[in-house]
């Protein structure tokens, strides 16, 4: 579907044993050639090491009140 798919992290807001990450994106189709830029923003759980949970939002106030924190 995509010629080509980029993410780009942002920033980055570490919340106890989640991090908060703001990352932006970039595709074009491969077959139409349209561009599509976007930004999004992620939770991810962080245990030992390890990614445990990662949760997606579009709403970049949703993903900082679900770690308790607020714009």
């Amino acid at each position: 579907m995509w010629g080509e798919f980029s993410v780009e992290i942002e920033d980055l807001l570490p919340v106890g044993d989640e991090v908060v990450v703001f990352v932006r994106a970039s595709a074009h189709g491969r077959i139409s050639g349209a561009r599509v830029d976007s930004r999004g923003t992620w939770v991810v759980r962080v245990r030992e090491g390890k990614v445990k949970r990662l949760r997606l939002y579009r709403d970049r106030g949703d993903a900082l009140e679900a770690v308790g924190l607020s714009e």
